[in-house]
């Protein structure tokens, strides 16, 4: 099993900041630094472990430094099991275009800038980052604290789950990435590194029949009104995206018809099958 790791490390000896409802200094306040120093530490104590006939995985969960990309390949190449994800928010949002006073845009790794942003794309692209997931928050309004503005004290999340394939498929198309290419990184991937390969991730023989009919031309401006998500609170309300999901299907089972939920949740637990020893 891997070890799931939130990688910021904060400075034993550090000031706590004045944050308020500027957006620059809660980003100010939790440095590209807090993330690398944590990645090199897993990649150490991965080293020493080896060293000692270990053979660990380590795994770095929703990775937003960009500067934290070479000494992961570097740990890669080596040989280590380290790997790494990102998601949506980091690939499609950056921090020059948060206004102060919008809480909905607070997480933690913080949303960093538009260059940091661009080289994370290109980690997915060499493979360095294995996949994409979505980190949906399910935080409530009112721990959001959308009315004050206040980032230094709103709970830290992105809401976005279902918006997450339309998000990523939006930004991959202007790069030039195929519709297979996100299927990959969003659906195959992580099914495989969750342990439920021969299961989910893919259309063949022997695996669940969880579909999706996608427009990947359908263009349309995420709103409120849409959310199926509890919480109808969301960074991106007002932005379009390209590609829209038609009908769902769980197991065979049609779920979302043209966009509307169709019967009772039939969702199950999914756990890695283990071979005893």
């Amino acid at each position: 099993m891997p070890y799931l790791i939130h990688a910021e490390l904060e400075p034993e000896e550090s000031e706590t900041p004045s944050i308020g409802d500027r957006y620059q200094s809660f980003l100010a306040s939790r440095p590209k630094s807090w993330e690398n120093n944590a990645i090199d530490m897993m990649i150490e104590l991965a080293k020493e472990a080896s060293d000692a006939g270990v053979k660990g995985k380590v795994h770095i969960v929703h990775l937003s430094s960009a500067e934290a990309l070479p000494a992961i390949k570097a740990a890669q190449d080596s040989g280590l099991q380290l790997s790494a994800e990102s998601c949506p928010h980091y690939l499609s949002l950056f921090a020059e275009n948060i206004p102060d006073g919008k809480t909905l845009f607070k997480c933690c790794p913080p949303i960093r800038e538009d260059a940091n942003r661009q080289q994370l794309w290109q980690g997915l692209a060499d493979g360095t980052i294995e996949f994409i997931v979505s980190d949906h928050s399910p935080c409530t309004p009112q721990l959001k604290h959308i009315d004050s503005g206040d980032i230094e004290n709103a709970w830290g999340g992105i809401s976005s789950l279902q918006f997450g394939l339309s998000i990523i498929w939006t930004e991959a198309l202007v790069r030039g990435y195929s519709l297979a290419q996100v299927i990959d990184w969003m659906s195959t991937r992580p099914a495989e590194f969750a342990g439920l390969k021969g299961q989910k991730g893919k259309i063949a023989p022997g695996y669940d029949a969880d579909l999706i009919v996608f427009d990947e031309n359908a263009r349309y401006t995420i709103s409120a009104d849409m959310i199926k998500y509890r919480h109808k609170i969301t960074p991106y309300e007002g932005r379009e995206v390209q590609g829209r999901i038609v009908d769902t299907y769980l197991r065979g089972t049609l779920v979302l018809d043209k966009g509307e939920l169709v019967g009772a949740p039939q969702g199950q637990p999914l756990l890695k099958q283990h071979t005893p020893i």
